[in-house]
């Protein structure tokens, strides 16, 4: 039973003397006790995991984040319209970093099972892996979108959380679709490592493509179903909490933007926040960050995308559009209320997503016989013969 698998969030600490009060997010947030029924009304999930030995020596501290981000989040001010927020507490201490993950795993893998996102609050970024196991066990073949201004693969003969992806990719190499990164920063990334994850169809999207673009770019975040958060992606500036201390990154507003448009996508089900230290943090600077940014996200599932019925739907216009390149018309729907465009790709390999958000350039492109790169990447990694 899940519930021999977690622990009570520190009540006393999250909370001011007098409990939450009535404006603020935490008095309407349900915590788990014995009563699973709960499971079912929720539609995002918030898990605790104080996992943190498998980080670097300098940064095991990152596992004090869990409540400290509660904390923050839960004195935010409740917006009309917010989603149902169950808080399941905390993956029990286990005797191996191993051990956690193998728990962790199962714990999601069942949660899955409920139509609900999940928030994960680490811990260091080596999570990742049963993160992504607990969604690939429950929904078969997935998308990996790493946050990160890094890719963690090292040829070292060592594991941690900074050359994690070895070990993913090794243990779920059939259940991997693709994986793309969104913040890369190109001089800490080296050809090698982009090499080594060409079966994923990897996709580097740099800090200077989606400076300012966020908008432009919001399909890449529409299409993820399992995100791994870095905190070490954020400009230093404005996220000291970190043990990488480098000057560029992310602007807090764009990660407002980045999460807002995760928690609008109708298929991005698991959010993990990672490598978040507090002993690094300046007045708590970095824990408000995440805390803000997972209010945007509560606020973009409340304005959540749904993608059923698109082709009956009246507030939907459908275009069918012919190419030269293409032996058939591709279906192309447009949401004017969110702005997006939804290509119909009903044979795609993958069983759960029949439609995948493009670009408006995508779109015109193909429309003015060219097929743009992000386009050709979707069907290329989808095997669809245009």
């Amino acid at each position: 039973m899940i519930l021999d698998f977690l622990e009570a969030p520190d009540f006393d600490y999250i909370q001011s003397t007098e409990g939450f009060l009535t404006h603020e997010l935490g008095h309407y947030i349900k915590f788990l006790d014995t009563d699973l029924s709960l499971l079912n009304a929720a539609k995002v999930f918030i898990l605790g995991v104080k996992e943190s030995r498998n980080s670097t020596k300098f940064n095991i501290a990152c596992e004090l984040a869990v409540e400290e981000i509660r904390k923050q989040l839960y004195h935010l001010t409740y917006q009309e319209g917010f989603p149902d927020i169950l808080d399941l507490g905390n993956i029990i201490n286990s005797e191996k970093p191993e051990n956690t993950y193998e728990i962790l795993e199962k714990v999601l893998a069942y949660l899955h099972s409920f139509d609900a996102k999940v928030i994960i609050l680490g811990g260091s970024q080596d999570l990742t892996i049963p993160q992504f196991g607990g969604f690939s066990e429950f929904y078969g073949k997935s998308s990996l979108t790493l946050i990160d201004e890094r890719i963690d693969l090292r040829d070292k003969d060592i594991f941690d959380s900074h050359n994690f992806l070895s070990k993913l990719t090794e243990r779920y190499r059939h259940k991997l679709l693709d994986i793309q990164f969104l913040g890369s920063q190109i001089y800490f990334i080296h050809q090698a490592q982009i090499d080594a994850l060409a079966q994923y169809f990897p996709r580097l999207h740099r800090l200077g493509s989606l400076r300012y673009a966020m908008e432009a770019n919001k399909h890449h975040l529409l299409n993820t179903q399992v995100v791994s958060f870095d905190i070490n992606v954020m400009k230093q500036a404005d996220a000291p909490g970190r043990y990488a201390q480098t000057p560029n990154g992310f602007f807090s507003d764009e990660l407002a933007q980045i999460f807002r448009y995760l928690g609008t996508s109708p298929y991005m089900k698991s959010l993990g926040i990672y490598e978040l230290n507090p002993q690094f943090d300046l007045r708590t600077q970095s824990i408000l960050l995440v805390a803000q940014a997972l209010w945007y996200f509560l606020e973009g599932v409340s304005d959540a995308i749904s993608v059923e019925n698109l082709d009956k739907r009246s507030d939907i216009r459908e275009f069918q559009v012919e190419n030269d390149l293409s032996h058939k018309p591709m279906k192309f729907y447009f949401d004017a209320n969110h702005e997006v465009f939804w290509l119909d790709l009903s044979n795609a390999v993958d069983e759960n997503r029949q439609y995948f958000a493009v670009s408006q350039k995508d779109f015109d492109l193909y429309k003015s016989e060219y097929i743009s790169d992000d386009l050709l990447h979707l069907l290329t990694k989808l095997s669809i013969d245009i």
